[in-house]
Order: structure tokens, then C-alpha cells, then sequence
């Protein structure tokens, strides 16, 4: 029973090591996909440079730890 236990254990083992190697391989991948933003969208506010300046610079804000948090603000 110890020698099939041990088998197991290995096998086991070795798929949860296959698994974190798979999802480090995954992770490095998608890191480096960057999302495109559709070719028209001229009519969409969103995608505005000064809307995009603004949404820049307020992810680097809360990068460096800058920042307030709040509540979700519905628009109607």
C-alpha cells in the first residue's frame, strides 16, 4: 500500500508543479497583451484624448499610492 501511496503522492506532485509552471507561462503571456481600442470611436466620449490624458494620469496617481477611495457614482 506505502510503494501505490508513494506513486500517487508523485504523480500528484508532479501535476500540481506542471499546473504552476503552465499558469506562470500564462501569466507572462498575457502581461504583454495589450488591448486595442476599436479604429472608430470618434463619437464615443470614453476614447477622447483628454479623457484618455485623464484616466492616465489617474492610474499613475494609484500606482504611486495616490488616490481616493469612493463609492461608485451611478449616472443617469
Amino acid at each position: 500500500m506505502s510503494k501505490e501511496f508513494d506513486i500517487l503522492s508523485a504523480a500528484f506532485d508532479e501535476a500540481i508543479l506542471d499546473a504552476k509552471s503552465h499558469n506562470k507561462i500564462l501569466k507572462s503571456e498575457t502581461a504583454s497583451i495589450e488591448i486595442e481600442r476599436p479604429v472608430e470611436h470618434s463619437a464615443e466620449p470614453f476614447w477622447s484624448e483628454k479623457n484618455q490624458k485623464y484616466l492616465a494620469e489617474s492610474i499613475a496617481e494609484l500606482e504611486t499610492g495616490g488616490g481616493e477611495k469612493h463609492e461608485l457614482v451611478e449616472v443617469e
